[in-house]
């Protein structure tokens, strides 16, 4: 599953909607994303330089719940079983 990133959306909180999409379940029953992954790290990754532009490029990828999750280019999440293997 591919997940747009919203434009005032940050990372972090995109990654949780976009899993508790895949998933099917509600955000607030999955586990805590910062208990995976540092979020502030990972917002940080994406968000835009003190001149207001957007940084470009760079992917993450990590296991989020039950899911194969990879982050690209601060716009795109893709969202996978965990059983399939990329």
């Amino acid at each position: 599953m591919e997940y747009e990133i919203g434009e005032d959306q940050s990372a972090s909180v995109a990654v949780v909607k976009a899993v508790s999409e895949f998933e099917d379940c509600s955000p607030n029953s999955l586990p805590p994303l910062h208990e995976t992954i540092d979020t502030d790290c990972l917002d940080g990754l994406y968000s835009a330089r003190p001149n207001g532009t957007h940084r470009s490029g760079g992917c993450v990828s990590f296991v989020f719940s039950d899911s194969q999750v990879r982050v690209d280019n601060g716009e795109y999440i893709t969202v996978h079983d965990t059983t399939i293997i990329q």
